[in-house]
């Protein structure tokens, strides 16, 4: 199936949830580049190829933005502290508190999800390891 997003010539500008959404990829992505890396997969170059992609079509998408402050983008480095909100202090912190603590409880399970994959790869990770000693 081709990427409907590179279909387009002009980029479209990145909505606060996309932005926020690269910001958490911006914590995973370089996991599984790691894991692809050190296993040896087959995945490692075209993985590290669309995440290039990606990330040079998420800049074009930037640069259509009339906002001033988009070279700061605040709601990527949001993104970016989400696994943070899970720890009680620091969600009172963030804006989402204002909307209450619904976003709070999410974040706990998503960080929650988040924890149990990286340990399985991180499992896998090290039993590549020791198969390659």
């Amino acid at each position: 199936m081709p990427n409907l997003l590179k279909l387009s010539s002009v980029p479209e500008v990145p909505g606060t949830m996309v932005r926020i959404g690269r910001g958490m990829n911006d914590l995973i992505e370089p996991l599984q580049q790691l894991y692809y890396d050190v296993s040896g997969s087959a995945k490692a170059a075209p993985f590290r190829q669309q995440r290039e992609e990606e990330e040079a079509l998420y800049q074009r998408g930037l640069q259509g933005d009339p906002d001033p402050n988009r070279d700061a983008d605040l709601f990527r480095v949001l993104g970016r502290s989400v696994p943070l909100m899970a720890f009680p202090g620091y969600a009172a912190t963030t804006p989402e508190a204002a909307m209450g603590q619904m976003g709070t409880v999410e974040s706990m399970v998503a960080w929650d999800r988040f924890q149990k994959w990286l340990a399985d790869r991180t499992q896998q990770a090290s039993g590549a390891i020791e198969a390659m000693r």
